[in-house]
């Protein structure tokens, strides 16, 4: 594959209730500058939300994992997701549910963007 065919705007499917296409790519936008700090690349393209989905009472709930269940860092991502999400001042709230299962997969959860950060090629 060469570099020109890559498309860097693809990254792992997030299943989106509730959030109109707007509100969908507001939150996108956050969660983009939330940071893995022990790798340098942001939870969208590391793959690590699965769910974000709108209650029926306004919050927003958002399911995530991380790459490992020894990630040091899964405190501060959490917190990060929180406010980044909590800054768009869109819900009354917002809940970040830390899962483990589907288990995060380098092969499938990252973006092509990621993968050229990690020197993953297929």
């Amino acid at each position: 594959m060469e570099f020109d065919e890559i498309d860097l705007t693809d990254i792992a499917p997030i299943n989106f209730v509730g959030v109109s296409e707007e509100e969908k790519e507001k939150i996108l936008d956050a969660l983009g500058k939330v940071v893995d700090p022990e790798v340098g690349v942001d939870i969208i393209n590391l793959g690590l939300v699965y769910d974000v989905v709108r209650r029926e009472d306004g919050v927003l709930h958002v399911k995530m994992t991380m790459t490992s269940m020894g990630c040091p860092f899964t405190p501060l991502i959490l917190a990060e997701t929180r406010k980044a999400l909590e800054a768009l001042r869109l819900f009354p709230g917002v809940e970040v549910e830390l899962v483990w299962m589907p288990p995060w997969d380098m092969k499938t959860r990252l973006s092509a963007l990621a993968k050229i950060a990690f020197g993953v090629f297929e």
